[in-house]
């Protein structure tokens, strides 16, 4: 009987450590690999409705937004701590693009490699 309320005590102090708001936290770090900083959450970003949906929840609860795209700031500087981690990768595509003015529209979560890519074909790169 003894082994076994110790065996219940020690199941509620497991289920507790692994319950406790930390451990839900999910820990971020740039290129520089200087700075890892926890967010509450990462909203992978497809559309514009994903990013209001997120900025809309996040000013509900009063937490901070961060922007990130391929993390490579060097001191963290694109994080923000206990914030919604806006992963803007997935948001990559070419809007528009203008010969004339060799000026490209684009979505914030493109790459240089890929805008490279896409205005080569027009010998613009």
């Amino acid at each position: 009987m003894v082994k076994n309320k110790y065996l219940f005590i020690l199941i509620q102090i497991i289920l507790i450590l692994c319950l406790s708001s930390s451990s839900f936290a999910i820990t971020l770090n740039d290129n520089g690999q200087i700075s890892a900083i926890s967010v509450s959450r990462v909203v992978r970003v497809k559309s514009e409705a994903d990013i209001l949906k997120a900025i809309q929840d996040a000013n509900l609860k009063h937490i901070p937004i961060a922007i990130m795209g391929k993390q490579h700031s060097q001191g963290g500087q694109s994080l923000a701590s206990n914030a919604v981690a806006l992963d803007m990768l997935s948001f990559n595509k070419v809007l528009k693009i203008d010969l004339k003015k060799k000026q490209v529209t684009v979505q914030s979560g493109i790459t240089w490699s890929d805008i490279q890519k896409y205005i080569n074909q027009y010998n613009l790169a």
